[in-house]
């Protein structure tokens, strides 16, 4: 099943207590734009099934640059933030059950247990 790129906005704007019409529309406040920017680099992650300009369309008909932008503006942040790299972890953990691999364990075998782990218990509880 494809996770669906609406999903990720949503729940990246309800993380950030933004109403989804101050999400995607022309608002550049600090707040309102780290979030859309969270989101462009979950959807990217995410959904690779979505170019940078139909990811700019979903996000209130922005530019693939700038998309581009806040996909490469998270990426350093993560490195030195750690509100935005918790942010980034919650919704990757929430849709794929795994963490940011810039953030996650460097230990391979580590994260292969987790990943199993988690695979193990969701399939328990939906039995």
């Amino acid at each position: 099943m494809r996770i669906r790129a609406h999903e990720v906005a949503a729940y990246v704007a309800d993380l950030h207590n933004i109403p989804m019409r101050g999400f995607y529309g022309p608002q550049r406040t600090r707040t309102i734009a780290r979030a859309r920017q969270v989101a462009m680099y979950c959807i990217r992650s995410l959904c690779p099934h979505m170019s940078l300009p139909a990811i700019g369309r979903m996000m209130g008909n922005r530019d693939h640059t700038t998309i581009l932008h806040g996909v490469r503006n998270i990426e350093a942040l993560i490195e030195t933030d750690a509100t935005v790299a918790d942010a980034v972890d919650r919704v990757l953990f929430r849709f794929m059950g795994t963490t940011n691999p810039a953030t996650a364990p460097i230990d391979g075998a580590i994260a292969w247990q987790a990943l199993c782990q988690n695979y193990g218990q969701a399939m328990r509880a939906a039995a």
